[in-house]
């Protein structure tokens, strides 16, 4: 049972069933994994949420470090398996010209390119080889070039982690289709 499912009405789950919407659809033969903003920025400290937010205003604290240990596993299968790993980094060159960034009333020197909280954490840390796509928002798709890289690459399918599924992850997923 879906979170869903009481939701939807009759002719709501026949368009699903009948579009055969929701099914999975198997893993391509040149998958990637790309690894959405694994900053300190987005992790922040390994703490109860509210207890590190004056070091890391958006860090999610001790959940992203839960998500980071069950990253870890999955880039070590894609090391083995030779899957290239795409990483992105949310960056900013002048914080002046991002509109939102300038409706936030804190300093934003941390989210500048070279900065601390920019950087990607040791525990996810790239590989000689590896991608990694600065950008300055959400999709890891808008203004950069990760289609470029996905089109050389052949990929057929991407695999999806980090840790704002509200945000980042969403918004390079619904780019990705």
């Amino acid at each position: 049972m879906n979170i869903w499912d009481n939701l939807l009405n009759e002719t709501d789950r026949e368009v699903i069933r009948l579009g055969g919407y929701g099914q999975p659809r198997g893993m391509g033969s040149r998958p990637v994994l790309m690894i959405i903003d694994p900053q300190y920025n987005y992790a922040g400290a390994n703490q109860p949420i509210l207890n590190q937010l004056d070091k890391w205003p958006s860090g999610a604290g001790e959940s992203a470090w839960e998500a980071v240990e069950k990253i870890k596993p999955l880039l070590s299968v894609a090391r083995r398996k030779n899957i290239p790993v795409i990483y992105t980094k949310h960056v900013q060159d002048d914080i002046k010209f991002d509109g939102f960034a300038a409706k936030v009333y804190r300093d934003q020197s941390q989210y500048l390119k070279g900065a601390k909280g920019t950087m990607i954490i040791e525990e996810l840390a790239p590989f000689k080889g590896d991608i990694i796509i600065d950008k300055s928002y959400a999709s890891a798709f808008y203004g950069t070039p990760l289609l470029s890289y996905l089109v050389k690459l052949q990929a057929d399918s991407i695999i999806i982690v980090g840790g704002t599924t509200s945000g980042c992850v969403r918004a390079a997923c619904v780019d990705a289709i």
